[in-house]
């Protein structure tokens, strides 16, 4: 009997196809609005994106100027290069990109745009006449008025006394201290005998006193020593001298003669000026006198042995305090 050996099983797998399921058919929902309530913009929200179209309008027309310089540029050099056309006067660099500067924190944030950098031009100077500017106090002229009050003397005799002495000036002070004055000054004297009078010239001898009236027109140049407060002055003067007399002695027996002489003057200046405020100044005045030539209205209105030497050939000075006003 032959021998029968079992069979193995063996397992084959088993593949199941499945068919594709169709997709499911979509609904169509009917539309739906669902309509909120209209949000009104506030003032502040429109002028914001007023602003913001502003800006962006701008920023795309500098853009675009950038943009066109660029590609002009670009061409340019192109054409050097290749040698295309000669070369051309050079234009404008190209100018950075722009740069945003973001500000502190703000409902929106601000870009400021940096305009073109253009290249440097030639620069054309043009000068305009036009008025100076004002000089200032230190370089101007100084005006000033005042008045004077002293006495007058004639310091060689000891006939001839002063009374008073008055008179009114006008000076002008240039920045360099130097400076001009002018002053006019009445002065009063009294003359007395020199020598005992006797007869005809007095009566029965008696003494003889005079009155003398003198005028002086005085004009100079002054310089302030020192630009301060207090500052000595010095000056060279010269000048026009009237002297009137009454009841003068002429050569004989009239005793009741007027008369008097024209004289020309030179002399100098001592003194110091005081600024007491920026306007008013104190200061005191020696001016000295001598005479260089004279004429007399009567030739006969001296007699030496009675009066002395003629007053007009004799040196006087006048010692007065001032009071200015700057104009």
């Amino acid at each position: 009997m032959a021998n029968v050996q079992p069979a193995t099983a063996q397992v084959q797998p088993i593949y199941i196809l499945q068919q594709p399921q169709s997709a499911p058919v979509a609904q169509v929902q009917p539309t739906t609005t669902v309509e909120a309530p209209a949000i009104r913009e506030s003032r502040a929200d429109q002028l914001r994106k007023q602003r913001e179209d502003l800006e962006r309008q701008t920023e795309d027309k500098l853009m675009q100027k950038l943009e066109d310089d660029r590609v002009l540029s670009e061409k340019e050099r192109s054409e050097r290069i290749f040698n295309l056309q000669p070369a051309a006067t050079p234009t404008a660099a190209p100018a950075p990109a722009p740069v945003i500067v973001q500000q502190p924190p703000s409902p929106a944030p601000v870009a400021v745009q940096q305009a073109p950098v253009l290249a440097p031009e030639a620069v054309v100077t043009t000068k305009i006449d036009g008025p100076t500017a004002p000089a200032s106090e230190e370089d101007k002229s100084k005006f000033s008025i005042g008045g004077l009050a002293g006495l007058g003397a004639y310091p060689s005799v000891n006939n001839v006394s002063g009374t008073y002495s008055v008179g009114a000036g006008l000076s002008i002070e240039f920045p360099e201290r130097l400076g001009v004055e002018i002053a006019a000054l009445f002065s009063s004297y009294r003359v007395t005998n020199a020598n005992s009078c006797v007869y005809p010239y007095c009566v029965s001898g008696g003494g003889l006193v005079l009155q003398l009236n003198q005028t002086n027109i005085i004009g100079g140049l002054t310089y302030h020593i020192l630009d301060t407060r207090v500052s000595p002055v010095i000056g060279a003067l010269a000048g026009y001298t009237r002297r009137s007399y009454s009841n003068l002695v002429t050569y004989g027996i009239n005793s009741s003669t007027t008369s008097g002489s024209n004289a020309l003057d030179g002399g100098i200046l001592v003194g110091v000026d005081i600024m007491a405020t920026k306007k008013l100044s104190i200061g005191a005045d020696f001016r000295y006198m001598m005479n260089i030539s004279y004429t007399t209205d009567n030739a006969l209105a001296y007699y030496g042995p009675i009066l002395g030497n003629p007053v007009e050939t004799l040196n006087y000075y006048i010692a007065s305090i001032t009071l200015k006003l700057a104009l």
